[in-house]
């Protein structure tokens, strides 16, 4: 851990580069999509991975900046000591573990309404559960393989419910929004309220990650990853003492 002022430079080099993965995400799904053969499913899968490692160090690296900016001045040398290994951004399964963590309890004592935000911010609060899916994916030995769903399994389980449509125009996807108006894009190409993937011949297809027993759709999981990180560094480099 490194003394720092403001928003640490790693945080938005790590929010840069997941947001860059996202991309080649996309293009990798085009492809797949396209042309198998020439993107293999567990080359995404391990896309997915690194984009949740990134997104996790950025939160790491704020939390250490907050360690070494704002607590560190408020501890002892032994206390400090004790916190090399658990300085990471808390993102814990249940409250017991969270009541169990030292470094929360120096921020509960010194810092408490930062102790609040991360209360509040952790994956066994429903507003928070995406946290828990980012955790899961960061884990190397939980890179699984994807699974390609086809089109007849979209059309029952995703769009009802979704006033936004996509239909095909020859070479192109026309999209209408919830709001009515419409847009087109060019095939190959990600299109609609799911970020599913459109094809020349008229396929749609979409990837989903393993995360146990149940199922991650990969498109909108990268997209809100990133954004849900980004929103919660914001509110917690707020909620700082000045």
């Amino acid at each position: 851990m490194t003394a720092s002022h403001g928003p640490p430079h790693e945080v938005a080099v790590r929010l840069n580069m997941a947001a860059e993965l996202r991309e080649k995400i996309q293009a990798a799904c085009i492809t797949r999509a396209q042309h198998p053969e020439h993107v293999e499913l567990s080359s995404l899968s391990a896309m997915a991975g690194t984009l949740s490692y990134h997104l996790r160090c950025a939160l790491n690296y704020a939390m250490h900046h907050f360690i070494e900016v704002h607590l560190r001045p408020r501890l002892a040398d032994a206390e400090y000591r004790s916190l090399a290994l658990k300085a990471d951004f808390p993102l814990v399964r249940n409250e017991k573990a969270f009541k169990q963590n030292p470094l929360l309890a120096h921020i509960k004592r010194h810092f408490p309404p930062v102790h609040t935000f991360l209360f509040v911010s952790q994956p066994f609060h429903p507003p928070a559960e995406w946290a828990a899916t980012l955790v899961h994916f960061n884990n190397q030995d939980k890179h699984e393989s994807l699974i390609v769903i086809d089109q007849e399994y979209i059309s029952k389980v995703l769009i009802p419910g979704s006033k936004a449509d996509v239909v095909f125009c020859g070479d192109s996807v026309a999209c209408l929004s919830d709001n009515g108006s419409m847009t087109y894009q060019l095939l190959p190409c990600i299109a609609g309220p799911f970020d599913l993937v459109y094809t020349t011949d008229h396929r749609v297809l979409t990837f989903f990650l393993k995360k146990g027993e149940s199922q991650v759709m990969l498109l909108p999981y990268a997209k809100s990853a990133i954004w849900q990180v980004a929103s919660l560094l914001k509110a917690f480099f707020d909620v700082m003492p000045t």
